[in-house]
């Protein structure tokens, strides 16, 4: 009796990393290939599992928790699937936020180790605006100048939001003469807006 030798097709992630914006539901975020040395017929579906980092499954994103082909009657060359992850557009002020899939082995196909993660990043479409506006006059000989910086919303970021700011190159003021050089920004704590 002759030899037969199972064809196992090897699937890989296309790239290391893609980004999505935030609420693009139903758009194909990354790409797959499955890669066989010969004709091969039949699904062949891998797992795919996820490690949270700054995202959170169920709550910036829809997990599919595997990947199938579909080679009825035959694949005879390498094939390429697209897989979209929907995510949610929850109107908040955050920065990007990331998870990282990894390709498990399934039943009769192999991953490449080389290409078996791909860092999903989910870009935040909620920029914020800010104002400035004065709340006291400053006044010789000792009444300091106030201004508050706002955002439209909370910062409901991890980190405090640094806003930049500089001096109108036409004020009749001097730094140094009539008021003490400003440091140029100000930060607003998480959990607040100004």
């Amino acid at each position: 009796r002759g030899a037969y030798e199972l064809i196992k097709p090897t699937f890989a992630f296309s790239s290391a990393g893609s980004t999505v914006i935030e609420g693009s539901n139903g758009t194909p975020q990354l790409t797959l290939t499955l890669a066989q040395s010969a004709p091969i017929a039949g699904t062949f579906t891998a797992p795919i599992t996820y490690t949270d980092n700054t995202a959170a499954g169920g709550v910036d994103y829809t997990a599919d928790t595997d990947v199938s082909f579909n080679c009825n009657p035959v694949c005879t060359s390498n094939q390429t699937a697209n897989l979209a992850i929907p995510t949610v557009n929850d109107g908040v002020l955050e920065g990007d936020e990331t998870t990282l899939l990894t390709l498990g082995t399934g039943l009769g196909v192999l991953v490449d180790p080389a290409a078996d993660e791909h860092i999903l990043t989910i870009d935040n479409n909620n920029p914020a605006m800010v104002s400035i506006a004065a709340t006291t006059d400053g006044a010789e000989p000792a009444t300091d100048g106030l201004f508050t910086v706002t955002l439209n919303t909370t910062n409901t970021t991890i980190a405090p939001i640094t806003v930049n700011y500089t001096v109108d190159v036409a004020s009749t003021a001097a730094a140094g003469t009539d008021y003490t050089a400003l440091s140029g920004s100000v930060d607003i704590p998480v959990g607040l807006s100004s």
